[in-house]
């Protein structure tokens, strides 16, 4: 069932429609406003709706969501963070091909715990469900279902978001939210328009965000959309809307009066910084779109609203955006424009000549597609442009933004989807995506900003086209439009309205023409006078108050006691009249009105205008005697006749003035009806008594005889003052004619001068299009001389009308020969199917192509192709021949070839089988070879391991003999030689030889010990390579007197086969600098990392030339590589003039020996 919110209003006893006294409105796209009460109106309902003001079919909010490029990463980032439970209906929509199985509901399903639907048939809408379009397919929402129809033509593929959007917000009203997501193009954007139209709100994806930015940057373009986010962000910003929509938080029942004051203070200033006046619009319409806005800036009252609308400037414009929503499309309900275009625009050219003008007024214009549609009817209504009449369409709105646009005439290929092909090729030019209006459509419309209901109307119109506009306004603006088209319209011009709108209301100024296409006929009356507006600075502030109830409601409240009092004193009482200064009347009691008589005329409220001509004058008396001696007066006043009764009326004057305001008082004049005999007794001023004299008496009769002539005079004096009232009004409608025609006139200057303008443009350019067509047929003659292609050009009738020289070759062509038919030219070519293929190329606009064969031998490729016009017209073929004979022999030659290469390929193809196979046999004789080798390589690593083993054991056998054997008999030596120093005899040569012997004894014993050592150090076994290696760099340095710097950076024990491997090429290192390097220094470095072992000996020595052939004498460096290569090691030498560089990098995997008492088998990797 339909569902009315009601959200917007103070109190639900308010009434829903409203209407205002003030003449004057505004609306979105074409109205304009000034201030005015709001009052109740009871026949409201028969008023057309604003779009926004339509019934949903169901309180579900629904999230459309429109991608294309890039639009599965964008909808899984959105999916991913929208809540399982956030209360709305989402459908995607995205460009699938017709072609290919979809799987989009899959993909997304995979990113969102909610269910996920793929339509392919009718499908009610439930929320906390996404519905996804299926392959060629396009879908629309309507009563709480998605349908789903197949795409037939172009425009539903090109744009399915735009048709969807449309429905729903057809659909869903102020529950529809739009989301444009990552795409190309401009889908969407005119369907997001209808949203705004219908009060949703729009949202769009950060287009820096988005992989294609052109879907999100045009949306942008359009200055509708409420919210730019990035993907993750737009549900939870969805999801705080949709739960302020279903909270009626704009107003508060017991704050009306604090409500009213709010909203009157947000028209205040939105007419102060905008300069607009929405005051005539529909109340309703207004408190809708103000709540979107609380809605948006996340407010939670009207009171709220308007603090931050006075705070923030930036807001009247957003205000002012969402007020003035120029949503429109070209030929929009294509069936109303179908029976104007039948029925209308072919009686505004009946007996029209080319002197006659026809004048249409589009009013509300928006971005100009409704009166480029009127246009495009009217031009195509000329059948001759000679005799036509002159055409022009004005065009008017009060958005400037909008009307820019319509100047512009560029439309996107979205906006130009409702235009049908023909006009679109007719009307139109195309500019890369998008449509311009052809110059010849556009001077037919001239586009101005105008205020509707302000501005003085177009006159002399033949057509009037106002449609969606009525529908924002209130009954009074409606009627006051509808009078102002009457006047600028022709006795029986046309008025075309919009669907929700229609003139029945002013039934005596329009006769219904088509009715069901809401089409009138303008009656041949006068137009009823029409008040002007009253300024916006004239008037109190805008009081939207509830006490404009309907009366019956009062009567059914309780009287208070006052007012219980004051009903008595006004029945019971004299009647009374209170009046202000001016003697104006503020209030009546309940019977003082058998004391007033109204005239015709302008209406009065000033009490001596209006009473009864027999008091008029003793009433003006009492009057100026109370307020000039600011006392009460009486006085009794000639018998009058009322209902057919004489009465004796006593009037009684009683000013009443302000304690605090003394010059702006209020006075009681009260009627007392009194008998005959109290109308003889004299009158009272105060509580003086005047006794009446006879000459007084005689006085008093003169002065009733002049009071008569005076009120004959006054009487003719105010019926002249109605006459020149009259004139007067008559001579303000001649002012606002030719007001109309002087701007008329002034619009024609500015139109000649501009048509001028264009004229010299436009006669420059043609004379630049001279000399460039001029340029280009010379170059297209030269192209043709100098082409070697032979080209005829021929009609559809098989006329020559053009060829180049070198067609003379293969037809006999003369220049005479033009104009003549193809087929009357002989020609050198076997080419029997010509005529043939000319036709068939003219039937099926299709490229024909085959060799043919001249009779001199010569072979030509014979292209027929269909000669298209600028405006895509077949008017002819064209017919090229390419001469190929030395491809031809070419060919030729080539097929001989490839029969040789073919033999000699055979006899190659032969050879190498053989070849191959002798390859294979010495391939597999190679291999055997390289076993061999590799055997014998793996014999000799085991060899030399063996040997340096053995060498091992023998230095260590060696060592030990030197010191267990050697060793010792040194030791007894020097000591026998102690023993003979002690017992010889003082004799110095004696003990000077045996000192000698002690000192010989001592070095050998030194070199003993040192040989030893050199041989299988002790500290290797125990302590490891770096102790062994610090403790033989002292000595060597020691012994050989060069300093030694060691830098170890072994953090554990290495295994012992290459700690030896790297202790003896140190070693051979040493000795190589002690005998040849001559260095004052040594460095030596030891460190290993996650792969490799190094060692770096370096020093400053002369060094020596790497490239110079090795002496063969020379073991050192080649038992070092030796070494090395033990544990898969090397060795790098670096010498020069400034020293010598011996690198070993040792891997520290590499297995070693499998009797390796710390590594066990030797197989593990080294820690």
């Amino acid at each position: 069932m339909p569902r009315l919110s009601h959200a917007s209003f103070p109190d639900r006893r308010l009434p829903i429609s409203w209407t205002q006294r003030s003449p004057s409105a505004d609306r979105g796209s074409g109205g304009t406003g000034r201030p005015g009460d709001w009052e109740m109106s009871e026949t409201a309902s028969t008023m057309p709706c604003a779009p926004d003001e339509l019934p949903t079919f169901d309180d579900n909010t629904v999230v459309g969501l429109g991608a294309s490029a890039g639009g599965i990463r964008a909808l899984k980032q959105f999916f991913s963070a929208v809540a399982d439970n956030s209360g709305m209906v989402y459908v995607v929509i995205l460009h699938l091909s017709p072609e290919h199985e979809s799987h989009l509901a899959q993909v997304l399903q995979q990113a969102t715990p909610l269910p996920v639907t793929q339509v392919r048939a009718r499908v009610r809408i439930a929320p906390n469900q996404v519905y996804v379009v299926s392959p060629n397919n396009r879908l629309f929402l309507a009563d709480g279902h998605i349908e789903v129809m197949p795409m037939n033509g172009a425009e539903e593929r090109r744009a399915p978001v735009d048709m969807f959007f449309r429905t729903l917000a057809e659909a869903q009203r102020t529950r529809a939210i739009s989301v444009i997501l990552s795409g190309t193009g401009a889908n969407g954007s005119m369907g997001m328009k209808r949203i705004k139209e219908c009060g949703g709100i729009c949202v769009v994806q950060e287009p820096t965000e988005a992989d294609f930015s052109d879907m999100p940057r045009n949306a942008i373009a359009t200055g509708l959309v409420d919210y730019v986010l990035p993907a993750t962000e737009i549900p939870a910003r969805l999801v705080h809307y949709h739960s302020q929509l279903n909270t009626a938080k704009a107003v508060e029942r017991d704050a009306a009066d604090e409500y009213e004051k709010a909203l009157s203070d947000v028209f205040a200033l939105l007419r102060v910084r905008t300069s607009h006046d929405f005051t005539n619009y529909k109340r309703s319409t207004v408190l809708r779109r103000i709540e979107r806005r609380i809605n948006v800036q996340d407010l939670h009252s009207i009171v709220e609203y308007a603090r931050y609308l006075r705070e923030n400037r930036e807001e009247a414009r957003l205000l002012l955006r969402d007020l003035l929503i120029s949503v429109t499309n070209f030929f929009r309900d294509p069936e109303s424009w179908a029976a104007l275009e039948r029925h209308v625009v072919p009686k505004l050219f009946d007996h029209r000549t080319s002197q006659d003008h026809v004048r249409v007024w589009a009013a509300g214009c928006a971005t100009g597609e409704e009166a480029y549609s009127t246009a495009m009817l009217l031009a195509e209504q000329i059948a001759n442009p000679l005799s036509a009449p002159t055409i022009q369409v004005f065009a008017t709105d009060i958005d400037h933004a909008a009307l820019a646009k319509a100047r512009s005439g560029l439309y996107t290929l979205n906006d130009a989807a409702d235009v049908p092909p023909e006009r679109l090729r007719r009307f139109f030019i195309k500019e890369g995506d998008s449509y311009r209006v052809r110059r010849e459509l556009r001077e037919m419309v001239l586009f101005a900003p105008h205020n509707v209901l302000v501005d003085p109307p177009f006159s002399h119109l033949d057509l009037v086209t106002c449609r969606n506009l009525l529908i924002y306004l209130n009954r009074a603006a409606q009627d006051r439009i509808l009078r102002l088209f009457h006047f600028a319209l022709n006795p029986d011009g046309f008025l075309f309205l919009g669907n929700s709108e229609s003139a029945e209301d002013a039934g005596n100024l329009y006769v219904p023409l088509y009715k069901e296409h809401h089409i009138f006929q303008s009656r041949n009356v006068e137009t009823p006078v029409t008040l002007p507006p009253v300024s916006a600075t004239t008037l109190p502030a805008i009081q939207w108050s509830a006490d404009a109830r309907a009366p019956e409601s009062r009567l059914r409240e309780r009287m208070s006691y006052q007012e219980l009092h004051q009903c008595l004193l006004e029945h019971y009482a004299a009647p009374s009249v209170v009046v202000g200064q001016d003697y104006d009347i503020l209030h009546l009691s309940e019977h003082a009105g058998r004391y007033l008589q109204f005239v015709g005329g302008e209406p009065s409220q000033n009490l001596l205008k209006v009473v009864r001509s027999e008091l008029r004058l003793e009433l003006h008396s009492a009057l100026n005697h109370a307020a000039q001696y600011r006392t009460s007066a009486e006085t009794i006043a000639g018998p009058i006749q009322i209902d057919g009764a004489t009465e004796h009326v006593k009037l009684i004057v009683r000013p009443v003035f302000s304690e605090i305001d003394t010059s702006r008082g209020m006075i009681l004049v009260l009627f007392e009806t009194i008998d005959g005999t109290q109308a003889d007794e004299p009158a009272r001023v105060g509580d003086a008594v005047q006794r009446v004299e006879p000459i007084a008496r005689q006085l008093e009769e003169e002065l009733m005889r002049v009071k008569l002539k005076l009120r004959t005079t006054i009487e003719q004096h105010e019926l002249q003052q109605e006459e020149l009232k009259a004139s007067n009004e008559e001579l303000q409608a001649m002012n606002e004619e030719l007001r109309s025609s002087g701007e008329e006139l002034e619009t024609s200057k500015e139109e000649l001068q501009s048509l001028n303008e264009e004229l010299t443009t436009v006669n420059q350019e043609l004379k630049i299009k001279i000399d460039e067509l001029s340029a280009a047929n010379n170059d297209t003659r030269n192209l043709m001389n100098s082409t070697d292609i032979a080209t005829v050009f021929v009609d559809r009738a098989m006329r020559i009308k053009l060829f180049t020289p070198r067609a003379r070759s293969i037809f006999n062509l003369i220049p005479a020969d033009a104009g003549r038919p193809l087929m009357d030219i002989t020609h050198r070519l076997t080419y029997r199917e010509l005529v043939h293929d000319i036709e068939r190329v003219l039937d099926t606009l299709s490229v024909g192509e085959r060799e043919v064969e001249a009779t001199d031998g010569h072979w030509y490729i014979a292209r027929v192709l269909p000669y298209r016009t600028a405006d895509d017209r077949i008017v002819g073929v064209v017919l090229t021949f390419t001469d190929i004979t030395e491809r031809r022999r070419a060919e030729q030659a080539l097929r001989e070839s490839e029969e040789s290469l073919r033999a000699a390929h055979e006899q190659l193809e032969a050879r190498v089988v053989a070849r191959t196979q002798e390859l294979a046999e010495a391939n597999a004789a190679l291999r055997r070879e390289m076993d061999e080798r590799v055997r014998a390589e793996a014999v000799r690593v085991r060899l030399l391991r063996r040997l340096v083993r053995a060498q091992e054991e023998e230095r260590r056998r060696i060592s030990r003999e030197l010191h267990d054997q050697l060793g010792q008999e040194i030791t007894a030596l020097g000591l026998q030689l102690a023993a003979m120093k002690s017992s010889a005899d003082a004799t110095a040569p004696l003990r000077a030889q045996i000192a000698a012997l002690e000192d010989i004894v001592k070095r050998l014993d030194s070199d003993v010990d040192f040989l030893v050592w050199e041989l299988r150090p002790t500290a290797l076994d125990d302590l490891g390579l770096s102790e062994a290696l610090s403790d033989y760099i002292a000595s060597w340095s020691k012994y050989f007197d060069i300093p030694v710097r060691l830098q170890s950076r072994l953090t554990a024990r290495l295994p012992a086969e290459m700690e030896t491997v790297l202790y003896r090429i140190a070693q051979e290192a040493l000795n190589n600098v002690a005998k040849h390097a001559q260095a004052t220094e040594v460095e030596l470095l030891l460190e290993r990392d996650a792969a490799d072992v190094s060692l770096v000996v370096k020093d400053n020595g002369v060094g020596f030339d790497i490239s110079a052939p090795v002496d063969p004498r020379a073991l050192g460096l080649l038992s070092m590589r030796e070494r090395a290569g033990l544990v898969s090691g090397t060795v790098e030498i670096d010498s020069g003039p400034g020293g010598t560089t011996v690198r070993v990098c040792v891997p520290a995997w590499e297995r070693h020996d499998a009797g390796n008492e710390r590594c066990g088998s030797g197989d593990a990797p080294i820690e």
